[in-house]
């Protein structure tokens, strides 16, 4: 009776303790019992109140329920999985139901509370820069990544770098092609800034080293941009022993040469005048010398490339097929560095290094000079009277580039960059004959000369974490110049002599004043933003010509000159999204006016790029763009002289814009990757001169002599590459397909563009030899050029020169020249001794001596029958280069 009284006594005292922390309800009686939990509970109905359940349960086992009132809904009703359960699973099923947790407190009561809530994680931004850990140079687009997380960033334009990280420590690695992938591990509350200096690897110059994003040599992240390092293009593709930007692009997918011997690259079916070329950020109106056979980046400073065909940036507009990205060397830091090379084109010459004792300047300074013209010398003679035929009597250029950049602190610097480069060509034509018993001397002197000069300045601050501020001011030139002096004269002994002369000049110059202003916003790991405005005041010269003559068909004197100018205002935003299940969002826009006398044409440019990561090794990306050019690029000639035109769009001639949409799949492993992607591009207002015009017609109204109309271009893709082992390389392919319609040409009937390749297909293969030796092949092959070629020939008569013959041309592009094949073999052997990294390379181009076409011309036989005659530039080229570092 005692032990009773005492049991209920204790059972008391737990109910008061419990009431005194209300609200809580209690539900049943004290039953002594020591398996509660196991014991049957029956229902007689499964669909029950969660109060009718607790009430069941105390009724036949005497369990004791507290909670407080709020914590589970009693008056819901649940479906409970059995009729017949323990109170275990009873106590289990509605703790899962109300996402509660319980306890069993002895001898009968479960209490239920709730579960506690995760700890907040405290996000912490930490910024920082990679760099050479030898020179200090900023490492643009390398990869920062976060141990066991998704998470990476990229290093922009100055090597900076913000991420959010947890509060835990954690590890950050840091890789970049050519260089040794590093990790430093942090602790984020005692860590606010980083700084990684990577260690150059010369043996991974052919290799990515980031596993987690893209491991191919040709590395094309997220953003669909094809990037190329400073390693890398020196490896690839070497003609006369030096390697060159634009020889490495043509070996890609979708990026095809005009042509041999002629200037400039065509992007998926687009012209050469709608590839945007920037030299550090400054656009370069013609990039290429030799014939475009090297462009005008000195591969000894160039520290990385980027090539926009698919995807374009809001910040780059102005242009419709393509955006070629080249940044160059701010100078290193620590010491005076260099580089000299000498071979059968040209010699050249790169320094950098710090300037004064606190190091917070650096210089970069490099020079080139071709010497064919030196060679030539000595076998020229310079009395033309000897020549029997004309040919190119004196060539060279020259390009020097010079960078100055002053850090304030690690946080802001100042970077004044200066360009000037120059391509000059003479061809001298001397022709003898005797006509009715007189002797007739026929001399041509042409001179051609053309060029860009730009002088920048840019001005770089971390405001914050976040925000990096960037602003820059410029100054582009570009000019062309053709001068012909031509005589005629004929002799008889018993008269005196005749002499007829015609004196030619023509000028064409642009000159842009630019200024601009972009803010980068690194808002979240997930999150980048980056906005801007700029503006370019543009001033074109199409042409000065002057005239100088004693043709009695000419006046003695003609001049003319044409001109107009354009001013362009962009704003632009970019927003890069990383979103969940391995989706990566590009959207932005370009806002555009453009004003011409008392035109103003304006045009808002969206553009979309997504990026779906499906699995470990494959990934899909779409994109759009819509473009606009405010300039035009009237074509005349396929020669290697840019006698091309450069005019501004007026109050007649409207703008070009485009619409392009590609897709793109690829598949990536260690070792190797492949990809497929297809595009189609819509363009407007495309310019080409009418029949029987050309730039060298006296007229202050260029105008006149062109058409607008419109253009298609399509096409597939195909790329392979090996990036691991000795041997390395590529095969891409493209197929292609691009039509002209204009009203006023060709009857309206469509037809090719000049430029136009159905076909192409390259290799490149890199061999590693030995530790120190490399064997370097690439084949190209290309569908034959479309060419306009006479279909009548009418009988013709001018004084002294009887029964001539005039060509009348056909349909516009109405044949096509032969395929174009070409073999180049390089090697290189390498060696460090006590001044740095020496080199020699030995190469051929066009290795099996093919006769490739570089025009044709209607020609006679000796049978005195027609025939086509085909001139051929480039036979095999043998080479040697030398280069020493220092």
């Amino acid at each position: 009776m005692r032990t009773k009284l005492q049991l209920a006594f204790l059972q008391s005292l737990l109910g008061l303790i419990l009431f005194v922390f209300a609200p809580f309800n209690f539900y049943g009686q004290v039953v002594d019992n020591e398996s509660m939990l196991n014991k049957k509970v029956s229902f007689g109905n499964q669909q029950l109140q969660i109060e009718k359940v607790f009430s069941t349960v105390t009724k036949q086992t005497g369990v004791l329920f507290s909670f407080k009132s709020n914590l589970i809904p009693i008056h819901s009703a649940i479906l409970l999985p059995a009729s017949d359960m323990t109170v275990q699973e009873v106590v289990l099923y509605i703790s899962k139901e109300a996402h509660v947790n319980w306890k069993f407190i002895a001898p009968n009561t479960i209490v239920f509370f709730s579960k506690p809530s995760p700890p907040k994680v405290v996000n912490i931004r930490i910024s920082g820069f990679v760099l050479d850990s030898l020179y200090n140079e900023k490492l643009v687009a390398a990869s920062i990544h976060v141990s066991n997380s998704p998470d990476y960033v990229l290093t922009n334009q100055d090597g900076f770098f913000s991420i959010i990280l947890p509060k835990d420590s954690v590890c950050l690695s840091a890789s970049y092609i050519g260089y040794e992938s590093k990790t430093i591990c942090i602790n984020p509350l005692k860590t606010s800034a980083i700084t990684f200096e990577m260690s150059h690897n010369p043996m991974l110059a052919m290799a990515e080293v980031s596993s987690s994003q893209q491991s191919n040599t040709l590395s094309a992240d997220k953003s669909a941009a094809i990037k190329l390092k400073a390693g890398h293009i020196n490896e690839t593709a070497p003609l006369f022993g030096e390697s060159d930007v634009f020889r490495t692009m043509q070996l890609l997918p979708g990026v095809q040469s005009v042509g041999e011997g002629t200037p400039g690259l065509l992007v998926r079916g687009g012209s050469p005048d709608q590839n945007l070329v920037l030299l550090d950020g400054i656009q370069i109106y013609n990039p290429v010398h030799i014939f475009g056979f090297y462009s005008v980046f000195n591969p000894s400073i160039v520290k990385n490339v980027t090539l926009h065909k698919s995807h374009f940036p809001a910040k780059f507009g102005g242009r419709l097929s393509s955006v070629i990205d080249v940044h160059t060397i701010d100078g290193n830091t620590k010491e005076i560095k260099g580089e000299v090379s000498a071979g059968f084109v040209g010699s050249k010459i790169a320094v950098d290094g710090p300037i004064g004792s606190k190091k917070a300047t650096s210089f970069s300074l490099s020079a080139r000079r071709s010497h064919v013209d030196l060679l030539l010398s000595p076998f020229i003679d310079p009395d033309l009277s000897t020549q029997q035929a004309g040919f190119l009597t004196a060539y060279f250029f020259y390009d020097i580039n010079a960078k100055l950049t002053h850090r304030f602190s690690p946080t802001d610097k100042l970077t004044i960059s200066a360009y000037a480069g120059q391509d000059k060509a003479s061809i001298n034509n001397t022709f003898q004959s005797t006509f009715q018993g007189a002797d007739i001397i026929e001399k041509d002197n042409q001179q051609f000369t053309w060029g860009n000069k730009m002088l920048s300045a840019s001005y770089a601050k971390i405001i914050s974490k976040k925000f990096y501020l960037k602003s820059d001011i410029w100054y582009v030139e570009y000019g062309f110049g053709n001068k012909n002096n031509y005589s005629y004269t004929r002799s008889l002994p018993s008269q005196s002599i005749e002499e007829s002369f015609f004196d030619y000049q023509f000028d064409s110059k642009i000159q842009d004043i630019g200024a601009k202003i972009s803010l980068d916003a690194l808002l979240y790991n997930w999150w980048d933003l980056n906005i801007g405005v700029y503006g370019i005041e543009h001033l074109f010269q199409p042409g000065v010509t002057s005239i100088n003559s004693n043709f009695n068909s000419l006046p003695p004197n003609m001049f003319s000159d044409r001109r107009n100018m354009g001013v362009e205002y962009i704003g632009f935003f970019d927003n890069t999204f990383k979103l969940p299940h391995d989706f990566t969002l590009h959207t932005g826009a370009q806002y555009s006016s453009f004003w011409v006398n008392n035109e103003n044409y304006q045009k808002f440019q969206p553009r979309l790029h997504l990026h779906k990561k499906i699995g470990e090794q494959l990934s899909v990306t779409a994109s759009y763009a819509n473009m606009q050019q405010f300039m035009h690029l009237l074509s005349v000639a396929t020669t290697g002289i840019p006698n091309d035109l450069w005019v501004l769009a007026s109050e007649n001639i409207a703008p070009q814009s485009s619409d392009q949409f590609s897709l793109n799949a690829q598949i990536q492993y260690p070792k190797w990757n492949a990809s497929i992607a297809v595009f189609t591009k819509q363009m407007r207002n495309v310019l080409e001169y009418k029949d029987a015009t050309n730039f060298l017609q006296v007229s202050d109204n260029w105008e006149n002599n062109v058409t607008s109309g419109t253009a298609i271009a399509e096409g597939v893709e195909l790329f392979f590459e090996k990036t691991a082992g000795n041997l390395s390389g590529w095969i891409a392919y493209t197929y292609n397909l691009s039509l002209r319609y204009f009203d006023d040409i060709n009857n309206g009937i469509p037809f090719y563009p000049k430029n136009y390749r159905k076909h192409d297909f390259v290799t490149y293969a890199n061999y590693k030899l030995t530790s120190n030796k490399s064997l370097s092949v690439n084949f190209v092959f290309a569908s034959g050029n479309p060419i306009t070629l006479p279909e009548q020939v009418l009988p013709a008569s001018l004084p002294y020169q009887q029964n001539l013959q005039v060509f009348v041309p056909g349909a516009r592009n109405n044949y096509f020249l032969v395929d174009y094949h070409r073999l180049d073999i390089n090697y290189s052997v390498y060696k460090f001794n006590r001044f740095g990294k020496r080199v020699w390379s030995f190469g051929f181009y066009n290795a099996y001596n093919q006769q490739n076409p570089f025009y044709v011309t209607p020609a006679l036989n000796n049978d005195g029958k027609r025939k086509l005659r085909q001139v051929t530039l480039f036979p095999i080229i043998p080479s040697v280069n030398f280069s020493q570092s220092f």
